[in-house]
């Protein structure tokens, strides 16, 4: 159980990382100050979606399908246009399979 809280932790910070280089990235290739924060806009709005539609998907086909299943996508939009881009990849980050890892591991449950 460390390995996997510990790979998560990285992958957090290096996420955490990237969406603060991002918008000081765009900036100096003089996007708008719109595309900024529409970039912005796409991948929470996507975090948000994953966290409201992530449990079902996890529920209906399991939590390594589901994961395979967004990042596919992902990857699709990286091919086609960079806001659904972001959009997916918030969406990603919120149906990661980590938590249902931990709690398929921990010895009790809770309630």
């Amino acid at each position: 159980m460390a390995i996997i809280l510990l790979s998560a932790g990285l992958v957090f910070t290096g996420n955490g990382l990237l969406q603060t280089m991002l918008p000081m990235r765009a900036d100096l290739e003089h996007f708008s100050t719109a595309m900024i924060g529409l970039q912005g806009t796409a991948y929470f709005g996507g975090f948000i979606a994953g966290c409201v539609l992530g449990p079902g998907l996890i529920k209906n086909v399991g939590h390594i399908r589901a994961f395979a299943g967004v990042v596919a996508i992902l990857a699709a939009l990286i091919l086609l246009c960079r806001s659904g881009s972001r959009l997916m990849h918030g969406s990603a980050c919120a149906c990661s399979p980590a938590p249902a890892w931990r709690s398929r591991s921990c010895p009790w449950k809770a309630g």
